[in-house]
């Protein structure tokens, strides 16, 4: 082929530290705009940002030549460095260290939309923690409670990216990052050095 064509769809979910109430009903919006606006200016669309006072949920379209552990960096270093700049009344604020990132299909767009533009309706009577395992749950991830979330708070201790880009070969295929590498799936979650590691090997190792 004389082209690259890719349709790459990623949902990811990050929340502030310690899940703590950080992004204050003034910053949010402002927050969110500039979130899209890193997306913008890395050759990403983000097709919808939003969240609550204590996380984040983007659907972002990644080009080819940018992976999703790349691009959630760009987006949670770039926007902390602008509210430490930007606002010093939000000295406090950190992302948490992991992300989930989950990949869709065109035909959930408008429906992922939907789900993180009504975030606030959303979470009136469902807690983080209970939404992210409903995340693991809808994409079948095997996963231990003791070890999803850190042990000093309610919030995701390792880096989770569930299913491939379309242009993989690893597509429908569930695997987990950190800063080891990527390591291949091969069963349930148990604790690793840095929070969650599959109990297997490198991939292409």
């Amino acid at each position: 082929m004389s082209h690259t064509i890719v349709n790459c769809l990623i949902h990811g979910v990050f929340s502030t530290k310690e899940r703590r109430n950080l992004i204050s009903d003034e910053l949010r919006p402002r927050l969110w705009a500039y979130l899209g606006g890193i997306a913008r200016e890395n050759s990403m669309k983000a097709l919808a940002v939003g969240g609550t006072a204590n996380h984040t949920h983007t659907l972002l379209a990644l080009p080819s030549t940018l992976s999703v552990a790349k691009a959630l960096q760009l987006l949670k270093g770039g926007s902390s460095k602008w509210v430490h700049d930007s606002f010093p009344t939000h000295a406090a604020f950190q992302w948490q260290e992991g992300y989930g990132a989950f990949s869709i299909g065109i035909s959930g767009v408008r429906e992922t939309i939907a789900y993180i533009e009504n975030q606030e309706a959303h979470h009136a009577g469902r807690s983080f923690e209970e939404e992210y395992k409903a995340f693991l749950d809808r994409h079948g991830i095997a996963y231990d409670e003791r070890y999803v979330f850190d042990s000093t708070s309610a919030v995701p201790c390792g880096t989770t990216v569930v299913g491939a880009c379309a242009d993989s070969p690893l597509k429908g295929r569930a695997l987990l990052t950190q800063a080891g590498g990527a390591l291949e799936r091969a069963g349930s979650i148990h604790p690793g050095r840095r929070g969650l590691a599959w109990g297997s090997r490198p991939i292409g190792s």
